[in-house]
């Protein structure tokens, strides 16, 4: 008898405990309508590009049959290149010029700072392999001069959607990105600055395919070639005989990709994914269910149910997704909700000027808060989200660093300009402005203007502050993020 009674008071509670799970959800639901917040896929797509040019450029990258969900399989060269090792720093605020001297790849996507692995190659192999690639390469950089928005997907709110399409032609666009860095490198070292400028302005077109896209694996894809134009930038800053013409070109593409947009694009899109995946779940039953939250994901109970009895399998197709749906769905779904919420509200404290030490530690709060939340609070379970819910605070941290390098290389521009026009350096970048600059570009990491200033022997010094908040006047490290301040280099043949 009593454990009967208890059985039933335990279902009392937790419908009680359900119920006000629930209310919560629609409140928080309708708190973020009222802020004019986009929860689905549907009110975030940006309908495909009509464009004809755009058009030609989605015919080039994606297969005519991507509305069926088939993807041209084809990638853009095999083996992938190897891509120059770009920006490599030999002392602190001080990088390899790749061009200038002995010639090394790094399997690491040309950034030096993440791998000790570097391949010396001699410029004549180097040159006939950039050679065997150049008929295909120029077709794709064609197809870049008017890189295509978006995919020509058409965004439904379905699991299809969420869990299958559009996918990132990686076997493609990354090898591409590479070819273009390494044609870049050879034209410098031949002293065509002509063609390299062609190649960065490919690279930067790269880094602007797909940019309506809402899902975040587009968005980090452009960041990452983004990074890797940027710092192929550098490397061609550091030749000689640019004109105007070619500065503004370079200076103009980069002011056009916008990472932190496409950062809270893609979160956006992270949502919209876990809103409708959630409602998925809602509707599953049976095996279904488990074809959406793997049976693994429910940790100790799925181990002790991995039998094939049919009492196990009664429990795992019909009591466990019952008892979930009943005790734990409308508070699995707020917790996501919430949590995606604001953690796109800390791309939007960025992009309002908060710096970078304050968002992040906001952040680092957010995750550590998840953390303990998914594990459960001994009433719910929090399968859905433990499972479904990304690490964006790896993803945010890698679009703000990008996003400084951008702005450092578009002041980098804009100084080389004015050197040009004027034969000497500004005395402030304030001077910059507003022939060179419409602003000048504010320090992420400070909230501030990024920090310069001029040397007596006509060299400058261009840096942010770092990940840290706090100006140390300039100290460089052997890397971009190593060191106290994140100085952009001066140049060094070897």
């Amino acid at each position: 008898m009593l454990p009967a009674v208890l059985v039933v008071m335990a279902g009392i509670v937790l419908t009680i405990s359900s119920s006000g799970s629930r209310g919560k959800l629609r409140r928080y639901q309708a708190e973020l309508r009222a802020k004019g917040e986009k929860l689905t896929f549907t009110e975030l797509a940006i309908p495909p590009s009509t464009n004809a040019e755009q058009v030609a450029s989605r015919a080039v990258f994606i297969s005519p049959a991507i509305m069926s969900g088939a993807y041209a399989t084809n990638s853009f060269v095999r083996p992938a290149p190897v891509p120059c090792s770009l920006m490599e720093f030999v002392s602190p605020g001080r990088a390899r010029v790749a061009w200038g001297g002995e010639l090394w790849l790094n399997p690491d996507n040309g950034n030096s700072s993440k791998t000790n692995i570097h391949l010396r190659i001699e410029w004549a192999d180097f040159n006939r392999t950039n050679a065997a690639i150049a008929g295909k390469l120029e077709i794709y950089k064609q197809a870049l001069e008017h890189p295509t928005p978006d995919t020509g997907w058409i965004y439904q709110n379905t699991i299809l959607t969420a869990t299958s399409g559009p996918p990132r032609t990686f076997m493609r666009d990354r090898p591409l990105a590479y070819g273009l860095v390494n044609a870049e490198i050879g034209e410098l070292h031949r002293g065509n600055l002509a063609g390299a400028v062609t190649d960065l302005h490919a690279l930067a077109g790269s880094a602007q395919l797909y940019r309506n896209e809402p899902m975040l694996v587009h968005q980090m894809a452009r960041v990452t070639f983004a990074e890797m134009g940027l710092r192929a930038t550098w490397e061609a800053l550091q030749a000689p005989g640019w004109n105007e013409e070619q500065l503004v070109a370079l200076q103009r593409d980069w002011e056009q990709v916008e990472v932190m947009e496409g950062a809270e694009r893609g979160f956006l899109g992270t949502r919209a994914e876990g809103v409708i995946i959630m409602e998925n779940v809602r509707r599953a039953k049976g095996q279904s269910f488990w074809q959406i939250i793997p049976f693994q994901n429910v940790g100790k109970t799925a181990m002790m149910m991995m039998n094939k009895t049919p009492l196990a399998q009664f429990w795992k197709e019909q009591v466990l997704p019952v008892t979930y749906k009943a005790t734990s769905m409308d508070a699995d779904e707020l917790l996501h909700l919430r949590q995606m919420s604001e953690f796109i509200d800390t791309v939007r404290l960025l992009k309002a000027g908060r710096p970078w030490p304050e968002v992040s530690l906001i952040n680092s709060n957010l995750w550590q808060r998840f953390e303990v939340e998914v594990s459960g609070d001994g009433i719910h379970s929090y399968w859905a989200t433990a499972y479904i819910f990304p690490n964006l605070s790896r993803s945010l941290q890698i679009a703000v660093r990008t996003e400084t390098l951008r702005r450092l290389a578009i002041t980098a521009i804009a100084l080389k300009r004015y050197e040009l026009r004027h034969g000497h350096l500004p005395s402030t970048l304030a001077a910059l402005v507003p022939e060179f600059l419409h602003e000048v570009p504010m320090d992420l990491m400070s909230g501030k203007p990024l920090v310069y200033r001029c040397n007596a022997d006509s060299t400058f010094v261009l840096y942010s502050v770092g990940e840290d908040g706090k100006d140390d006047g300039g100290q460089g490290g052997m890397d971009l993020w190593q060191g106290a301040d994140a100085v952009w280099p001066v140049g060094k043949a070897r």
